[in-house]
C-alpha cells in the first residue's frame, strides 16, 4: 500500500483512511490476496464504483463536496439507473 503525503496532515489523514478500507474490503471480500482468490475460485468482482465510493464514504463522511458531486452527477444524469 502506497501512502502519498502532500504536506497536509488532514488529506494525509484522508488518504490512510481511504487506503486502509481498500485493504478492510479486500480481506474481507477477497481472503486478502491474490493467492486466495485463486485458490479458493472467488469469482465475486465487487463494481468499482461501489468499493472507490465506500473508501471515500468511510474516509471523508459526507460532506459538502459529496453532496454538490452527487447533485452534479443528478443533474447532468451521468449516475447508473
Amino acid at each position: 500500500m502506497i501512502l502519498p503525503f502532500e504536506g497536509e496532515y488532514s488529506k494525509f489523514r484522508h488518504v490512510i483512511h481511504h487506503e486502509l478500507t481498500h485493504a478492510v474490503i479486500n480481506d474481507m471480500f477477497y481472503g486478502g490476496s491474490i493467492q486466495s482468490i485463486i485458490s479458493n475460485n472467488i469469482t465475486l468482482q465487487l463494481p468499482l464504483w461501489f468499493n472507490e465510493g465506500l473508501a471515500e464514504f468511510e474516509s471523508l463522511r459526507w460532506d459538502t463536496d459529496s453532496d454538490m458531486f452527487l447533485r452534479d452527477a443528478t443533474v447532468h444524469e451521468y449516475l447508473p439507473r
